[in-house]
């Protein structure tokens, strides 16, 4: 994958005129809700002083007055809600798109899809069956000759119940970035590598024997995470040194968490996201590296695993 620094000039020199295009829009749509909000406070200003001066208006003046308002008032919410979705799509089309070719040329993007729950589930990493489903900014590609890579953001939910026979409230079971990629070898095992504070309840569990700790023998790798695994002995050799290297500098600088699971052919990895990574806010500019940067990061960072368990396939 291409550097940060090829990713900046790109932005600066590239995406910048589409960037700029959008963000035109975008300020337009702020310029118009300022005027509708003065335009309203303008109009009840008017309204009272009116209905203050001239006691004898009837209650009829002020009810027209109000429907008419309302009236001018839905009419132009309306169309500030649909130019932004033209706003969003613009964004979508014109800047994501874009970052996700520069990524990688053969990665298609689709901007209403996104990886399947079925491919959360498969991946043992959540406890908790998502009930509540949703995502977008999918994209998917070939890495090498045929490492088939699936990515895009995801938002499950489950029923947190706090006693027996309760209804519960909806709880987040992950939102982020959720990461798949079909890889050259078969593991044997099911290895899991989490944050240090979460125990394997917090995987899901299987029918088999549940997996067990291990231990990597570097420290700064066991300060970030606890490995668990149905197959110690590989899980060892999975987690060599370089592909420790690759998730202490995934977790480096990061508050929010990641979690990785080796499963079958499959490669999983889940970041962790309060904010939707890749949807335009109208009164937030969109000219903003550090947002396009930290979505490379993610990728780049779970496409290097890849590439090495890759390598280590093919050695």
């Amino acid at each position: 994958m291409k550097t940060v620094d090829q990713l900046k000039e790109y932005f600066n020199n590239d995406l910048m005129p589409e960037i700029l295009q959008v963000e035109n829009k975008r300020k337009g749509i702020v310029l118009r809700i300022i005027l509708l909000g003065v335009g309203l406070i303008v109009l009840l200003v008017l309204g009272y002083l009116g209905l203050d001066s001239n006691p004898s208006l009837n209650s009829w003046g002020w009810k027209t007055m109000f429907i008419l308002t309302v009236g001018v008032l839905g009419f132009v919410a309306f169309n500030e809600i649909r130019n932004n979705r033209d706003f969003y799509n613009d964004f979508k089309t014109n800047v994501i798109e874009k970052i996700v070719k520069f990524i990688d040329p053969s990665f298609t993007y689709i901007s209403h899809k996104y990886i399947q729950p079925t491919q959360l589930v498969e991946s043992k990493l959540f406890a908790h069956l998502p009930k509540k489903y949703k995502g977008d900014d999918y994209a998917v590609g070939v890495l090498g000759r045929n490492t088939k890579v699936e990515f895009s953001e995801v938002v499950a939910r489950h029923r947190h119940r706090l006693e027996e026979g309760s209804k519960g409230d909806w709880t987040i079971t992950f939102k982020g970035l959720f990461f798949v990629a079909q890889v050259e070898k078969t593991f044997s095992g099911q290895t899991f590598v989490i944050p240090k504070d979460h125990g394997v309840e917090t995987l899901m569990a299987g029918s088999g024997a549940p997996p067990t700790a291990v231990a990597s023998g570097n420290s700064d790798f066991d300060n970030l995470f606890n490995v668990f695994s149905t197959n110690p002995a590989e899980a060892k050799t999975l987690i060599s040194p370089e592909i420790q290297r690759h998730l202490i500098d995934f977790r480096a600088n990061r508050t929010n968490d990641v979690r990785f699971s080796f499963i079958g052919t499959k490669i999983n990895v889940a970041v962790f996201h309060e904010k939707d990574l890749f949807e335009p806010e109208v009164f937030k500019t969109l000219v903003d590296f550090g947002i396009i940067e930290e979505y490379y990061d993610d990728l780049y960072q779970a496409i290097s695993v890849v590439e090495s368990i890759d390598r280590s396939a093919k050695s």
